[in-house]
């Protein structure tokens, strides 16, 4: 069972890893630019409020390979930073619903949610290659070209789709 958990995450991952920050993403483009799509306070509100569902997202989606990862290869450390990816995340997305603060920062608030959300994920990777060494297997996955576009296309499919629906619908509130 361990093994196809196994096989499942690493296959599964890639794609979880980038929907939530993809989501985050389009909404954030579109409340920095809410100038542009001539936004109302509610639709602002409204889009906060997706930043922050796609921040709880994030630990309810990676749940299940994150702990079959933790269970094989895991320890404190490990479990620390998957926390960190799960919670740090979730805390700055309140930060946007800062009537001071929330829109004029969102560049920061941005950045700081990638930083912990990806970040951790970087940091979980390093600390295990540190720990038991990288795996042939990555090695040789690193030197194909087709694992670059494979990982390309993954994130940037999932950019445009969700960005396009999220582009979508305010057009569509916009035109009501």
């Amino acid at each position: 069972g361990i093994l196809c958990s196994a096989i499942f995450t690493y296959t599964l991952l890639p794609v979880l890893i980038s929907v939530p920050p993809s989501l985050v993403r389009a909404t954030f483009m579109v409340l920095h630019e809410s100038h542009l799509f001539e936004l109302t306070q509610h639709q602002i509100n409204s889009l906060v409020s997706i930043i922050i569902v796609a921040s709880f997202l994030t630990p309810l989606i990676t749940f299940f390979p994150l702990l079959v990862f933790q269970q094989l290869m895991g320890d404190e450390v490990t479990a620390a930073l998957i926390l960190i990816g799960w919670i740090g995340p979730i805390l700055v997305s309140f930060m946007y619903r800062s009537k001071k603060y929330g829109i004029k920062c969102s560049v920061l608030l941005y950045e700081l949610w990638l930083l912990l959300m990806l970040g951790s994920i970087v940091g979980i990777i390093v600390y295990e290659f540190v720990i038991y060494g990288v795996p042939q297997f990555f090695v040789d996955a690193m030197k194909e070209f087709l694992t670059y576009t494979e990982f390309t296309a993954e994130v940037f499919l999932s950019n445009v789709v969700i960005s396009d629906f999220l582009y979508a619908n305010i057009l569509a509130f916009k035109n009501l």
